[in-house]
């Protein structure tokens, strides 16, 4: 069906700075294994939960402990809003109690994070006549805010956890005085697809981009099928494209699974 795309953000063959930046992620990616310092810092993080050590972190705790992490990462780039979203949240509170032993594994963490979000800007840019935006999980992306922000032509709704969306809706009423109304929240998961259904109906009919970044690598091939059946029956009524990143873990790559 030609009205519905798949994309694959670091398969993309990008120019100049973005070509470099995908190419840094994809080395970082594959050869240092990120994943497996997600691995180590998630597991840190559960150990500091236990022991109550911050009342910011037993709320991550509920919302993903990588949520906290992955904003972190961010708030060392130039992407719009990331440093003072981190702030907001506590991100290094998190992220500072986390023992590494390779300072350059984490080093190359920041970049990677930093590049996947630009990989799928960079795919959402080859789509300009969509408007409507489904970000799910969203966690503590900075998209949605960046692309409606004095853009009302934008539709975008961000998706996850309901504690996850109270505490990110909280931290962008503190650093703004105004929020633009198309910028939407909706409590879904991308394997019940009647949530999904639910979070798209908020925008306006026409053409939609999903995007989905850094979730499916931690999905059984049983839950990607649903996943992409859910997505499927989006598209194939609104027509548009859907965006995702990481589909396998790096072992699975590894292996050949």
């Amino acid at each position: 069906n030609d009205r519905i795309r798949v994309e694959t953000s670091v398969l993309y063959d990008m120019c100049g700075a973005t070509e470099t930046t995908i190419h840094i992620f994809r080395e970082s990616w594959w050869a240092r294994d990120v994943q497996e310092l997600l691995g180590r810092l998630r597991n840190r993080l559960q150990s500091l939960l236990e022991r109550g050590d911050q009342k910011k972190l037993k709320i991550y705790a509920n919302i993903g402990a990588t949520a906290a992490l992955v904003a972190y990462y961010r708030a060392y780039s130039d992407i719009p809003f990331a440093r003072e979203l981190a702030l907001e949240i506590g991100a290094e509170a998190a992220s500072r109690r986390m023992t590494v032993d390779d300072p350059l594994l984490l080093s190359r963490a920041c970049i990677a994070f930093e590049a996947r979000f630009k990989s799928i800007d960079a795919v959402l840019g080859r789509y300009s006549h969509v408007t409507r935006f489904v970000e799910i999980p969203a966690g503590f992306s900075t998209r949605g805010l960046t692309m409606t922000r004095n853009n009302p032509g934008i539709e975008y709704v961000e998706c996850d956890l309901a504690v996850m969306l109270g505490v990110k809706q909280e931290a962008l009423a503190h650093l703004l005085s105004n929020q633009s109304g198309s910028l939407q929240f909706q409590a879904a998961s991308i394997l019940d697809g009647d949530e999904l259904d639910r979070a798209v109906s908020r925008l306006t009919f026409g053409p939609v981009a999903i995007t989905t970044e850094g979730l499916l690598s931690y999905l059984t091939h049983e839950e990607k099928v649903v996943a992409a059946r859910n997505v499927r029956g989006v598209l194939s009524t609104r027509g548009g494209v859907w965006v995702v990143t990481d589909l396998t873990r790096s072992e699975e790559r590894r292996v050949g699974k």
